[in-house]
């Protein structure tokens, strides 16, 4: 039977999009009677905490969280791991690539902020349009700071701690390659320097000692959990690591080919898994 289920958020948790009830009323139902009956439910997720408080709130239950693709582990809503990158090689990555074309904007998180945008070669237009944008995500919606002068400032701070990178390559199918085909490069590149994933529009990197089996390793060795009871889902690159180390991993349909052959199992949306968990 499985105990734990460590699901992915954006693409996963969250699919189909609901921008006012955050998730589905099929999502919600399952996860409520799956921990209300004793069982764990663990985010594992390349998004910050702040979007744990609003699932909390939706199924009335303590959630664990990994967050930043495992950067940060939180644990009764307090940190319980962190595993930042380290600030030069971050400032360096990003100077190196202020003449990438490719490249839309970046994305910093940190212990400080959910998120630091920096756009990169945006002209004024599309800068206002990125913004309203990430406005009108409602309940998807997260704090932000937007633009350079946020960034020069907060690398300055002797106090921050940079969880995640992304690049971001735009949006719509000819980002989402855009960024499959640059990860494969810069995973070469920096192997020995950052954790590199793809996600959809973006490519994300985290310290070398990061990813989400990693962390969610340790979440489970603190319950004491066998890895046969633990259920993994999720629906782009930086689950594959998760995908590679649990049996029991569950992709979602609409993944990218490449995400799907890592995979044991297909399910349309989250709430499948009650076809599965008590069958295993």
């Amino acid at each position: 039977m499985i105990k734990l289920i460590a699901t992915d958020l954006d693409g996963t948790l969250f699919y189909p999009k609901k921008k006012i009830r955050l998730l589905t009323r099929h999502n919600k139902k399952f996860l409520t009677g799956y921990v209300k009956s004793g069982n764990k439910l663990c985010l594992v997720s390349g998004r910050n905490y702040p979007i744990a408080n609003r699932i909390i709130h939706k199924i009335h239950a303590n959630i664990d969280m990994i967050a930043c693709n495992g950067a940060v582990i939180y644990q009764n809503g307090v940190v319980a791991k962190e595993t930042p990158l380290d600030i030069n090689l971050v400032k360096k990555l990003y100077e190196d690539n202020l003449n990438n074309e490719l490249i839309s904007s970046w994305i910093f998180m940190t212990n400080k902020h959910n998120m630091i945008i920096v756009p990169n070669g945006m002209g004024s237009i599309m800068k206002v349009g990125y913004r309203i944008g990430m406005i009108f995500q409602f309940r998807f919606h997260g704090a932000f700071l937007f633009g350079k002068r946020f960034w020069k400032k907060e690398m300055n701070d002797p106090n921050i701690k940079i969880y995640k990178a992304m690049a971001i390559y735009g949006l719509g199918n000819k980002a989402i390659e855009k960024a499959r085909v640059e990860s494969i490069k810069y995973q070469e590149e920096f192997k020995d320097t950052f954790s590199v994933c793809w996600s959809r529009e973006s490519i994300e990197f985290m310290n070398k000692a990061v990813n989400k089996a990693i962390a969610l390793k340790e979440v489970v060795a603190a319950y004491g959990y066998k890895d046969s009871e633990i259920a993994v889902v999720g629906d782009s690159g930086n689950d594959v690591p998760l995908f590679q180390s649990y049996e029991n991993s569950f992709v979602m349909a609409q993944a990218h080919t490449d995400v799907k052959q890592y995979a044991h199992y297909e399910i349309e949306q989250v709430y499948n898994l009650e076809n599965y968990i008590y069958n295993i």
